[in-house]
């Protein structure tokens, strides 16, 4: 009897669900105005996996804003050249981490297509290769989690969906958690899930 009762346990043990890596839990959003509040969330739940790709959409003022790393703003220093750009965050910390800076952002800039850009200036780079320089700078410091707030909003579509691309299999291929702000469902659809927001709640899709 205690054998069965053990077994029984080891296999709840086995079908219980991993503990997520990101967890929300009753986030509730208000912003002051001169004639009163707006609250623009209300007790929303959400919760990510390790290793998941989640688009969050809905309409301007639905939800937060710039929660992340890549921006649709590229926010690259223009006197600074690609590599120096993906270095930049790290640059304060660089004798005490446990990797060579300097190659680990020229590997990124090469996994982002770009290794044949590495002195360049922001200036002399497109904007589809700006934001691929941002995305190679929001990985070098090995994130669990990155945050991207429409990271194809100032681009064409046809160069966007390229980005994307790229992000979506750096993400793969690290294994990382991709959570995507966007207005476009064409790229929203091309994640694991898709998390909708509207006034005041959010609509699992």
């Amino acid at each position: 009897m205690e054998e069965q009762r053990e077994t029984e346990q080891a296999g709840e043990e086995v079908e219980k669900s991993p503990e997520p890596l990101l967890r929300v839990e009753h986030l509730t959003k208000t912003y002051a105005l001169p004639n009163g509040r707006l609250r623009v969330l209300e007790d929303v739940h959400l919760e990510v996996q390790k290793g998941e790709f989640i688009a969050i959409t809905g309409q301007s003022g639905s939800g937060r804003q710039q929660v992340g790393f890549v921006f649709q703003l590229y926010y690259l220093l223009p006197n600074l050249t690609a590599l120096e750009n993906v270095m930049a965050p790290l640059l304060p910390y660089r004798r005490k981490l446990g990797f060579d800076l300097r190659q680990r952002a020229g590997e990124l800039l090469e996994s982002v297509g770009l290794g044949d850009r590495l002195g360049h200036p922001p200036a002399r780079l497109s904007g589809g290769e700006q934001q691929r320089v941002a995305i190679a700078r929001a990985l070098i410091n090995h994130p669990k989690v990155v945050l991207a707030d429409e990271p194809t909003g100032n681009l064409d579509p046809a160069t966007g969906l390229e980005v994307l691309e790229v992000l979506r299999a750096l993400q793969r291929s690290g294994n990382q958690t991709l959570v995507m702000v966007t207005h476009d469902p064409e790229l929203a659809a091309l994640a694991d899930r898709r998390v909708h927001l509207e006034q005041l709640r959010r609509v699992e899709t």
